[in-house]
């Protein structure tokens, strides 16, 4: 059987993001079957200094992962990615995050392949400056899947004009109910605070910046 080859693109391969979680877990169903030959390209900075052994730690071993050139500028970027996709010629290019957009939508345009595209929204894309609408209406130029994370995204992009089907695939699956009750009293126990109508906030995330930690910590402090 002939192999199905797959090229995700992401921004950052270092951060352990709900979206990245999803890209491990998404990859290593795919190699489990004989028909797919997985690729994945980052534009992520994290090689020069720690090596691509630590990021590829949890990926699956089969996956055969690409390092495009981060420091370079966002053209040569582009031009960096058509030609490793050329190389490929993948089935499928799945766009991971709004960051890979443009580079993807540039790398397949006049491409001999009729190569399926995915492009994916894990957040809003920030304010429809001249920049974006160019990108997505190089994105809305050839015929591709959109996904988007949540519904609040989808209303975004509708509400600046968006028109193309919009599909939703939560960054994690849900896997039978939460005893939300069970929980939070697992959580009081684990705290040692009696259950006397106490108020119990928390998070849980990776220590990055964009996760904005530094808000949220203000946030809890006007709430309490």
């Amino acid at each position: 059987m002939n192999e199905i080859r797959l090229l995700f693109v992401v921004d950052d391969l270092s951060v352990s993001s709900g979206p990245n979680c999803q890209l491990r877990n998404v990859t290593s169903v795919l190699l489990e079957e004989d028909r797919f030959e997985v690729h994945v390209a980052t534009f992520c900075d994290q090689f020069a200094r720690c090596g691509p052994s630590r990021l590829t730690a949890e990926l699956h071993p089969g996956i055969r992962l690409h390092r495009l050139n981060p420091r370079r500028t966002r053209l040569s970027q582009c031009l960096e990615l058509r030609q490793l996709s050329q190389s490929i010629s993948p089935d499928i290019v799945h766009a991971w995050g709004y960051s890979t957009h443009l580079p993807v939508a540039f790398a397949q345009q006049r491409s001999e392949k009729n190569t399926k595209l995915i492009y994916s929204y894990f957040c809003k894309p920030p304010s429809r400056l001249m920049v974006r609408r160019w990108v997505e209406e190089l994105v809305c130029r050839q015929p591709a899947l959109i996904t988007a994370s949540h519904q609040s995204i989808v209303d975004s992009l509708v509400a600046d004009g968006f028109e193309q089907p919009i599909h939703i695939i939560p960054n994690s699956p849900t896997v039978g109910t939460v005893d939300k009750e069970a929980a939070r009293q697992r959580l009081l126990e684990l705290a040692g605070i009696p259950d006397d109508q106490v108020f119990l906030a928390g998070t849980a995330g990776c220590m990055e910046p964009r996760f904005r930690l530094k808000n949220l910590i203000w946030a809890s402090d006007i709430i309490f």
